[in-house]
């Protein structure tokens, strides 16, 4: 285990690569802070994790308004267990709309809201309390970066094992 004492707020882990990054961190030993505005998937993943004998929070969550993610922020304060945030994972995202041509501004801004503003948002409310777990230093990176890029991506039928 590579992340004990450590609590991890993963936003989108209720499904899809915000679940598996969510399971990842509790196979590493972290407590993990499942944030998703679809509360029964973040529920699910919390379960599984919790089935596989780690430890996760399911908190609901819109990330890209303020009042909703200083809440969450707040309850994972308030809870014995977790108490602070060590690690943020920026994993909430949108893709409404396929057509540049057909997209309206609205549709547009709630896009840049969950993927854009959400980071800074949740940004901004955990890292004033954030602590590095013991005997590791304050990391200063807050990007999410891909764990092997490939030059025209993904071909049919081939993982980022492959």
């Amino acid at each position: 285990m590579r992340l004990p004492d450590t609590v991890a707020l993963i936003t989108g882990g209720g499904s899809g690569i915000g679940r598996a990054i969510c399971q990842r961190f509790a196979v590493e030993g972290a407590r993990v802070v499942v944030a998703d505005r679809d509360l029964p998937g973040a529920q699910e993943t919390a379960r599984r994790i919790t089935t596989a004998g780690g430890t996760a929070l399911a908190v609901e969550a819109d990330v890209s308004d303020a009042t909703a993610v200083a809440t969450m922020a707040e309850r994972i304060e308030a809870d014995p267990d977790y108490g602070r945030v060590d690690v943020l994972v920026n994993n909430a995202g949108a893709a409404w709309g396929d057509d540049i041509l057909q997209i309206d501004e609205e549709t547009w801004d709630r896009n840049l809201a969950v993927v854009l503003k959400s980071a800074f948002l949740c940004a901004k409310a955990v890292l004033p309390d954030a602590h590095p777990p013991p005997g590791r230093h304050r990391q200063r990176r807050l990007r999410q970066r891909p764990l092997r890029s490939r030059r025209g991506g993904l071909q049919r039928g081939q993982s980022w094992d492959d």
